[in-house]
């Protein structure tokens, strides 16, 4: 398992370019700051999602991590969301998803929480059978939702 760990690491640091979404960065440190509970739900494998988010210094800001391993059911079953709202102590309703895919969101839709998708390349942007607020960006996100959640600055 080292091994292939090691292998793994080594195969995405030097191949594979994190990309980070405009204002990521900035809206996991406030949230951070403010104490807001954070869990990460990804239909990846476990040591994958583990070694980007170090990669790009992200694993801290996360309470909890959930990943394909630790439900029977990915997204878009809502399995994995209700188990994230469960580690956090916070009911469905409470959540707020940020989903980058339909299938996550429908997921989300199915666990009862409230979702916005933030995915700059997302052709879609309606699904019949869900409802979510759409934003390119991180930066977009704030400027729309900033009374509501935080004060970071979006210049």
């Amino acid at each position: 398992m080292r091994k292939r760990n090691a292998i793994l690491r080594t195969h995405i640091n030097n191949n594979h370019k994190t990309k980070v979404l405009p204002g990521a960065s900035e809206f996991l440190r406030k949230l951070s700051r403010d104490n807001y509970p954070m869990a990460l739900a990804s239909n990846s494998y476990r040591e994958y999602i583990e070694i980007e988010l170090e990669k790009i210094n992200f694993l801290r800001f996360f309470d909890y991590i959930l990943c394909r391993e630790d439900v029977k059911k990915g997204k878009p079953s809502p399995e994995i969301y209700l188990k994230a709202s469960s580690c956090l102590r916070i009911s469905p309703r409470n959540c707020l998803v940020l989903e980058d895919s339909i299938p996550g969101a429908i997921a989300a839709e199915k666990a009862g929480m409230n979702i916005v998708i933030i995915n700059k390349s997302m052709k879609d942007r309606s699904h019949k059978n869900i409802s979510f607020n759409y934003f390119s960006s991180f930066f977009d996100f704030l400027k729309h939702y900033k009374s509501n959640f935080c004060n970071v600055s979006t210049n």
